[in-house]
């Protein structure tokens, strides 16, 4: 089972809700992946929920 959370700042929180839920991965879903924000955010979730897979996108730029 996935869902989906945005960037903000109760994502951490939103994330430890839907694993406890059973969820076991989680879309980072956002229209630019090559963001700081993003990158940041899916580190943190990546090191604090080792037992889910991460999917995060989309990249949005010329060069992609």
């Amino acid at each position: 089972v996935a869902a989906a959370v945005g960037v903000t700042s109760d994502t951490h929180e939103r994330v430890s809700a839907l694993v406890d839920a059973g969820v076991d991965a989680v879309i980072v879903d956002t229209a630019h992946g090559h963001s700081r924000g993003v990158i940041d955010t899916v580190r943190d979730v990546k090191n604090s929920f080792d037992s889910i897979d991460i999917v995060a996108g989309n990249v949005a730029t010329a060069e992609a």
